[in-house]
């Protein structure tokens, strides 16, 4: 099991050793987690408060319910497919999973709104605008960060990648 590395990585940033929960803790939130990494993140890694780690905050438990249950920001457009909010920066972008990959995307604040998707293209840098929100649509806004949400928040709680949310934010 991969739990001791981030398990350490989580202590030397807060302190503590991270939450654990119950299904039943988890709530809704545990119904968006079919992945295995995923489900074990939020049962077993998730900091006792938010924490600081390469430039973002890592969500506790009640923040990821605020930020992908709650009314605004970007979470509140991708729920419906499937993404968890696990970490923010100051400017209201998220660091999301996919509940059914495991796989983590960095969602710019401005990219989801009532009537549009709308995002700069990685590779053209140019705007793309999508009126329906598809899961592929959704996707599409994202910027892809890593295959496995566990590796990632272990680098991330290590501040190993500010340079490449630097370069998002």
């Amino acid at each position: 099991m991969s739990r001791l590395p981030l398990c350490d990585a989580i202590l030397a940033k807060t302190g503590k050793l991270p939450m654990e929960y119950s299904l039943e803790d988890l709530g809704e939130l545990a119904e968006m987690a079919s992945h295995p990494k995923v489900l074990e993140y939020l049962l077993h890694f998730l900091p006792h408060e938010g924490y600081a780690a390469s430039k973002v905050s890592v969500h506790s438990l009640e923040l990821i319910r605020v930020e992908t249950l709650g009314q605004g920001g970007p979470g509140y457009y991708i729920r419906p497919y499937a993404y968890l909010c696990v970490a923010g920066t100051i400017g209201g972008n998220q660091v999301c999973c996919h509940g059914a990959s495991g796989r983590v995307f960095f969602a710019d604040h401005i990219s989801f709104t009532a009537d549009e998707i709308c995002y700069k293209d990685q590779d053209t840098k140019y705007w793309e605008y999508l009126n329906e929100y598809t899961p592929k649509n959704v996707e599409r806004a994202l910027v892809f960060l890593h295959g496995d949400l566990i590796e990632f928040m272990t680098a991330l709680a290590r501040d190993e990648l500010q340079e490449q949310l630097d370069r998002l934010d």
